[in-house]
């Protein structure tokens, strides 16, 4: 939907429970420690500060932050790099903002590329074309989900990844001790987790990862878990298959967190996380559009030395943020609610046959609650999101 007054305190909660920022928002925990302000009940937190360690270059500004929400999801105050509370409607209310929602886009663009790109999507691309046959049913049936995923990550090492690239020349990192660490260190921060695990650990049920996104998180699932019925009618068939085997281990190696023993429950639920991922979760950690819309959205070049009272935009940042969320994404794309039975192992797939119908109601939910709710979003509506993870 449409963003009105983007730069707004509202948006701001649009923003953490109902936009990119559902990736990052979770409960107040016991054991947090947190500022204590007088008068202010805190029941959210996002933190932002893993830029935080990071070497900076010249005069720019550290992005590390964290944002607190109350438990009507209205943001509360700003607690910045050096742990000095911002509030609303003083003179650095809006630097501050602005400071987040940058912090928040550089993180998220960062693990779109290293944990979807390069983990989701790569690795399990990986494990269909490296062990399995050209003629394995679920290695035709899967395929579809990993269309363009390569050629994108090669894309991804000289335009992003790249010290002369437009990410390495305007992010306010060195290269070496800035970037390069923090490409790095997320990559090996990265561990496998089963999707609905994440939202009950971070205790936010009702964000749009909470229904939309659980919702096609066990549309995919099911699918997934039919394909390889359909696959293995027989269990027998399934243990006797040392390829499988071989792809199953591979995911094991390189993504740390997958259930370590062949089974044919973890074979479907393992495939059921990955295809959530490569299309609806990862049609949401892309969707970055109003950052590329509204100048003055982000700005990850705020100096040291800027007058806090004034938000400025930057012609470096407008157009990074504009080439990089429209670099490879084509005009139209295939989206899940689209037919794809031409590429699939079995045209007559009763899989398929269910998951059409699954998708199709999990789209009426949608809707539904789009008409109930404030705020307005599609990442995971199987008309919006993606079949593949390939751009």
């Amino acid at each position: 939907g449409r963003w009105h007054q983007p730069l707004s305190d509202r948006s701001m909660t649009r923003l953490f429970f109902y936009h990119q920022g559902h990736f990052k928002t979770r409960a107040i925990r016991e054991e947090d420690r947190y500022p204590s302000v007088e008068g202010v009940r805190i029941a959210y937190v996002a933190d932002l500060t893993f830029f935080k360690p990071m070497k900076y270059r010249d005069d720019l500004d550290n992005l590390g932050c964290k944002v607190y929400f109350d438990n009507d999801k209205n943001i509360c105050f700003i607690e910045n790099t050096d742990g000095s509370i911002i509030f609303p409607d003083t003179p650095r209310w809006e630097h501050a903002k602005q400071k987040v929602r940058s912090s928040l886009f550089t993180e998220v663009a960062l693990e779109h590329l290293n944990h979807y790109h390069l983990t989701w999507g790569n690795v399990p691309s990986q494990a269909l074309r490296m062990f399995l046959p050209p003629t394995n049913p679920l290695r035709i049936a899967l395929t579809a989900h990993f269309f363009r995923t390569h050629q994108t990550c090669l894309q991804a090492r000289d335009f992003l990844v790249n010290k002369r690239g437009p990410l390495g020349r305007a992010l306010p990192f060195d290269y070496e001790d800035g970037w390069k660490k923090a490409l790095v260190g997320m990559m090996e921060n990265f561990r496998f987790r089963f999707w609905p695990d994440e939202i009950e650990d971070r205790g936010v049920n009702f964000t749009v990862g909470a229904t939309d996104a659980v919702g096609l998180h066990t549309v995919m699932t099911r699918y997934a878990s039919g394909l390889v019925d359909e696959a293995y009618p027989d269990v027998s068939i399934f243990e006797k298959d040392a390829d499988l085997r071989k792809s199953y281990e591979h995911l094991v190696e390189k993504l740390p967190g997958v259930p370590k023993e062949y089974t044919m429950d973890n074979v479907k639920r393992v495939w059921g996380e990955i295809l959530f991922r490569v299309t609806g979760g990862h049609s949401s950690v892309g969707n970055a559009a109003i950052a590329a819309i509204e100048p003055f959205f982000v700005n990850f070049r705020q100096t040291t030395n800027d007058d806090w009272s004034i938000v400025e935009g930057s012609r470096e940042v407008i157009y990074v943020v504009s080439v990089i969320t429209g670099l490879t994404m084509p005009s139209e794309y295939p989206s899940l609610a689209q037919n794809w039975t031409q590429v699939l192992h079995d045209e007559g797939s009763a899989a398929y046959s269910r998951l059409r119908l699954d998708l199709a109601q999990l789209g009426d939910e949608i809707d539904e609650r789009n008409n109930e709710r404030e705020f307005v979003n599609v990442d995971f509506h199987p008309e919006v999101a993606a079949i593949s993870i390939f751009s």
